[in-house]
């Protein structure tokens, strides 16, 4: 059940996507969705190695895990907020 519900919305984060506007906004784009994914997996492996006590590779694994999730429920919602102004 958890994987179809997760198929979905990465689905529906993907829907919205105009192909010609990430071609022409290439650099940006780049930026605004690797950087705060690469923020996102870090803060969490350093969040599990110190107040959860694991190692760093698992925390890592953890935060990478979450971090690529996280956009795929976002992305709708900010679409939604940018449809409405």
């Amino acid at each position: 059940m958890r994987k179809v519900a997760l198929c979905i919305i990465m689905s529906f984060a993907g829907l919205g996507m105009d192909s010609m506007v990430l071609e022409t906004n290439g650099g940006p784009v780049l930026r605004l969705t690797c950087i705060p994914w690469l923020f996102d997996s870090l803060s969490m492996m350093v969040g599990c190695w110190i107040f959860m006590g694991y190692d760093l590779l698992f925390g890592l694994t953890v935060g990478l895990i979450i971090a690529t999730c996280s956009p795929a429920v976002i992305v709708p919602g900010m679409m939604d907020l940018n449809e409405q102004n």
